[in-house]
């Protein structure tokens, strides 16, 4: 592409300091629930296909 010109690598620069700058902070309990609902997700993902298996069956049983 065409060089640079100094309005695009002070942009450039203003974005990559600012995001060093404003790293994310979690509290403890913040990161805890986000550790327990990713788990709790991915489990529910895991079981969802015998879940609706045996919902199935228990359809066509009754």
């Amino acid at each position: 592409g065409p060089p640079a010109n100094q309005e695009t690598k002070e942009k450039a620069s203003r974005t990559t300091g600012s995001l060093d700058d404003k790293k994310l902070k979690m509290k403890r309990s913040e990161k805890t629930l986000l550790i327990h609902s990713v788990s709790r997700d991915s489990l529910r993902r895991l079981i969802q296909p015998k879940l609706s298996r045996v919902d199935y069956l228990s359809q066509k049983l009754s």
